[in-house]
């Protein structure tokens, strides 16, 4: 009952955010955010770009959350033991050192917008992040399903 409530909640909050948006006009999807380029300058870009990248980006990270509790949950039978595990993944992005293969690293949606993970690497465009989320969540999904499927075969 309670998460119907605060849903609703959400929703409502949802709804007015955008209805704000689109006719409040006390702000401009062209508003000018800051962006890191791979050779250390930065550039502006459209606030409008910034949030279709995050948005995607979120998505993504959230597939990825799910996949990896997706995983623990069938590996490890304690609700607990599985929900630890998953928390662990997620807050070791915080603590291991950005590559570009690492999906955990992408989890800070904000710096991965903003393009600040690309000062190390060789491309600065958001379809690597986005690229290495989705391949990564399927690859986990996959190997949770035939664990599932193995497990309840035997």
């Amino acid at each position: 009952m309670l998460a119907y409530f605060l849903l609703s909640c959400l929703l409502a909050v949802d709804v007015l955010l955008l209805v704000t948006l689109l006719t409040g006009h006390l702000g401009s999807l062209a508003y000018p955010v800051f962006h890191w380029q791979t050779d250390g300058s930065y550039d502006f870009r459209p606030l409008s770009s910034m949030l279709a990248a995050g948005g995607l980006v979120f998505i993504l990270a959230a597939a990825f959350v799910l996949a990896v509790s997706f995983f623990f949950s069938i590996l490890i039978k304690e609700f607990w033991g599985a929900s630890i595990a998953t928390i662990f993944v997620i807050v070791s992005g915080a603590f291991v050192k950005q590559l570009w293969f690492l999906p955990v690293g992408y989890l800070n949606i904000g710096q991965t917008v903003d393009g600040y993970p690309f000062l190390n690497h060789f491309s600065n465009s958001l379809w690597l992040p986005a690229g290495v989320l989705l391949s990564d969540t399927l690859l986990i999904a996959l190997a949770g399903w035939s664990l599932l499927k193995w497990k309840r075969g035997l």
